[in-house]
């Protein structure tokens, strides 16, 4: 079964706050901003490395991108309806993963999987959505191009 844990991220500065930790985001415009020809703009690939060591595997073994709409991406991964559908990158990280700021019973294990997937706002670049779980999105080029992400 699909384990999934939602965080909020909210911006402060430059800084995302998801689930008690701090990500980084080392990108202070506001503005999406193309990064290599045909590439995602650099802050898709600062806030992923950021979520990977976050979420304890700062080297993951693949990572992914699409740009799609918010609705369509948490349809595909959690099966969730969202109030809002501004366009998003869904970034797919495959790895060895645990997330130590989820907020869960006492005494139940935190989310573990070998894939987190979460959404960016191009616009605010604020991670909307996140996924944690042992699942492979094969259905992830249903959303559009799904590119590789280089990550710095």
């Amino acid at each position: 079964m699909r384990r999934l844990a939602k965080l909020l991220a909210v911006t402060v500065g430059s800084t995302v706050v998801l689930g008690g930790g701090v990500v980084a985001m080392a990108s202070s415009s506001n503005t999406p901003s193309q990064g290599a020809v045909g590439g995602p703009p650099g802050f898709v690939a600062t806030i992923a490395k950021s979520m990977a060591a976050r979420m304890g595997d700062s080297n993951p073994t693949s990572a992914q991108y699409v740009l799609t709409t918010r609705q369509a991406a948490e349809s595909l991964v959690a099966g969730d309806h969202v109030h809002t559908n501004p366009e998003v990158y869904l970034v797919v990280l495959h790895g060895h993963f645990s997330d130590p700021g989820a907020r869960v019973p006492p005494g139940a294990p935190i989310p573990t999987g070998t894939q987190i997937n979460f959404t960016i706002d191009p616009v605010t670049q604020q991670i909307l959505d996140f996924g944690i779980s042992n699942q492979s999105l094969s259905d992830l080029p249903t959303l559009g191009q799904v590119q590789s992400l280089t990550l710095p």
